[in-house]
C-alpha cells in the first residue's frame, strides 16, 4: 500500500508491504543503487527510523518497520513541492502547488 504524505516542509511517500518478504527492497538497493516502485518512482535510499520521526507528527508516526518504509518524495520550495526529475524519471523537476490534494494516483493507477 502507498501514501503520501504532506509534512509542511517535506512530501513523503509510504510504503507498506502487505503480503511477502520485505528483504526485497534492502537487497535492491545494495545491488543495483536504487530502488523502483510502482514503476514510476526511483530512490537510492529510505528515511531511517530517525528522520521520520523528525518528519512526522506523532498523530501520523508509524515507525519503519520492515514491512513499512518512508522515502524522501519532495520537498517545499516557497509554495510549491519540488519532485527532483531523477525520483520521476523526468527530463525536469515537477513542481505542485502545495494545496493540491496529492495521492498515489496522481502519479499512477
Amino acid at each position: 500500500m502507498y501514501e503520501i504524505i504532506k509534512t509542511g516542509a517535506t512530501l513523503l511517500l509510504q510504503y507498506q508491504i502487505d503480503r511477502g518478504d520485505a528483504e526485497w527492497i534492502d537487497n535492491e538497493l545494495r545491488n543495483t543503487g536504487e530502488l523502483h516502485l510502482r514503476r514510476t518512482f526511483t530512490f537510492s535510499k529510505y528515511l531511517s527510523q530517525e528522520e521520520v520521526s523528525i518528519l512526522l507528527p506523532r498523530d501520523d508516526y508509524e515507525p519503519p518497520s520492515h514491512e513499512t518504509y518512508y522515502f524522501l518524495l519532495g520537498t517545499l520550495e516557497g509554495i510549491y513541492y519540488k519532485i527532483e526529475s531523477d525520483i520521476l524519471n523526468t527530463d525536469h523537476s515537477v513542481y505542485i502547488l502545495k494545496d493540491v490534494d496529492i495521492s498515489i494516483d496522481f502519479f499512477c493507477r
